[in-house]
């Protein structure tokens, strides 16, 4: 970029007249000053001006609140837009990734937010019983979604790569899936005891 051969510096009194009082736009005051608006931002922030308009609307606009304040106003918004009170709130059902997460904070295996997997609930629903940690469900027709009983099947880590991953193959899993039309077989053919 070349230098602006009338560059003038602007002076920050003449700014605030033209800004505030004369109410001239950005724009218009970096013609005058042959500046950039971008300049002329950097002058107003750099001054510490607010923008025109603020200074009369806001109480507390160049404040900064007491640490008595910030503590009685955490305590008062705590908990009030928690649950059904948020505005983004789906009845604790939660879709992530394909799966369909359920709100259980008691649950014992819960994420940090209190969430489950579903398909882990159904089955465990059926079972009677909490899944451990090393039991994975598989989806039979692949949709993460599906969490019907009859589309899961119980699995250790174990069982479940080999399950994708055929022996003596490094076959990949689209390709497995390609070569397995139904793969209720491979959920028996690797059972899990159920108790």
């Amino acid at each position: 970029m070349y230098p602006r051969p009338n560059r003038q510096k602007i002076n920050p009194e003449k700014f605030k007249e033209l800004f505030y009082e004369k109410r001239l736009t950005t724009k218009q005051i970096a013609k005058f000053f042959n500046a950039t608006e971008n300049g002329i931002n950097s002058v107003r922030i750099r001054n510490g001006f607010p923008p025109r308009g603020w200074s009369d609307k806001h109480p507390m606009l160049g404040k900064k609140h007491s640490k008595e304040s910030l503590k009685k106003m955490s305590i008062n918004r705590k908990g009030k837009y928690k649950g059904s009170q948020n505005h983004n709130w789906k009845g604790g059902i939660l879709k992530s990734n394909g799966r369909i997460f359920i709100l259980k904070p008691e649950h014992p295996f819960c994420n940090k937010a209190g969430y489950v997997r579903e398909h882990r609930l159904v089955m465990e629903e059926h079972l009677e019983r909490y899944l451990k940690p090393f039991e994975i469900i598989h989806h039979k027709n692949s949709i993460k979604d599906d969490n019907r009983l009859e589309n899961l099947c119980l699995h250790t880590q174990q069982t479940h790569s080999s399950f994708h991953t055929p022996k003596g193959s490094l076959v990949g899993i689209n390709q497995a899936k390609s070569k397995l039309a139904n793969d209720d077989h491979l959920c028996s053919k690797f059972p899990l005891p159920l108790a």
